[in-house]
């Protein structure tokens, strides 16, 4: 059970404002105030029970956390209303129906809005890596793993379908009530909701790259890195059964992360490497069609032709002048 009377240390309502430039700065100003004796919270101190490894609290509406950090995953899911969320010194709108994953460690503060409703829930170390350890036996390529792996955190933009409400719920109401009975069934629902997560089409996930500072589609970056490598023959039904996404699902990340759609970067990618073979290699047109997946010589200098506005003997000739 989430002890309500320590959870005013940690969320403490001193501010309210619907005037969002007002709560930003206010929640900048903590961090910097905060940084060097922001306090970390410590999973034990979730609860008096040993044994418990989920907890869940409501955050009531107008409430700013302190600027802390902890040694578990955390979880917020806004179900009504938005929140501004802080994050390594950026200011994240998290609206009605989305999710976001923070792992250990990572420095952070909200704002929750007016009439906003919101659950966080927190999961202990021991029962994140043991869920993720399972997954990865059948499915390698896990946001879990991911986020493990990397000083990132997690976003799950919802597109459409309520799957995740009726779960974070079950968690709550599990968590209300300390039990050996409810630390089970908290603890199993927490693990639904990872592989749920995993599993679920309906969201767009992104992560925050730390070092660039951009927002990127989870798995997006994978598979364009399989596209380039696979050029040549690979389909959308190739990428389906290598990532475990629908066809239509693959489609939608490619272009979220690309601004192209598949055939767009397949057709770039053999053009590309079209280009290459045909200045640095003395393979003929027909041999350079095959290799980059045209087919045909005449399919490959018809497509050739009108990209690059020449024909591949043209570009081979031109380039071997260039570089006399």
């Amino acid at each position: 059970m989430f002890d309500k009377n320590k959870t005013e240390i940690i969320f403490p309502a001193y501010y309210s404002s619907s005037d969002f430039g007002k709560i930003i700065n206010q929640l900048a100003q903590n961090k910097r105030e905060q940084n060097d004796k922001a306090f970390k919270i410590a999973f034990s101190q979730l609860s008096d029970n040993a044994n418990t490894s989920v907890a869940a609290v409501y955050i009531e509406p107008s409430k700013m956390t302190a600027f802390h950090f902890h040694d578990y995953y955390e979880l917020n899911y806004v179900y009504e209303g938005q929140c501004i969320q802080y994050i390594s010194d950026r200011p994240y709108f998290q609206r009605t129906g989305e999710l976001l994953l923070l792992p250990p460690d990572m420095g952070h503060s909200h704002c929750s809005l007016h009439n906003t409703k919101m659950i966080t829930i927190m999961i202990s170390k021991q029962c994140f890596y043991e869920c993720q350890n399972e997954i990865t036996v059948n499915y390698p390529d896990n946001f879990l793993s991911y986020i493990i792996n990397n000083d990132v955190y997690m976003i799950f933009k919802k597109s459409d379908g309520t799957f995740p409400h009726d779960i974070c719920m079950r968690i709550y109401d599990q968590c209300r009530e300390s039990s050996p009975l409810n630390d089970l069934s908290a603890r199993h629902f927490a693990a639904l909701l990872l592989i749920m997560l995993c599993r679920c089409e309906r969201y767009d996930n992104l992560f925050m790259d730390l070092k660039s500072q951009r927002y990127l589609f989870f798995g997006a970056e994978s598979i364009v890195q399989y596209i380039n490598e696979n050029y040549s023959d690979v389909t959308l039904d190739d990428l389906s059964k290598k990532f475990g996404y629908s066809k239509t699902h693959i489609h939608r990340l490619i272009k979220a992360h690309t601004k192209q759609t598949f055939s767009a970067v397949l057709l770039s990618n053999r053009l590309k490497n079209a280009q290459n073979l045909l200045a640095n290699t003395q393979m003929t047109i027909a041999q350079v069609a095959a290799e980059t997946g045209f087919g045909s010589s005449e399919h490959f200098c018809r497509t050739f032709k009108s990209h690059c506005k020449i024909t591949p003997t043209q570009y081979r000739l031109q380039y071997k002048k260039s570089n006399c």
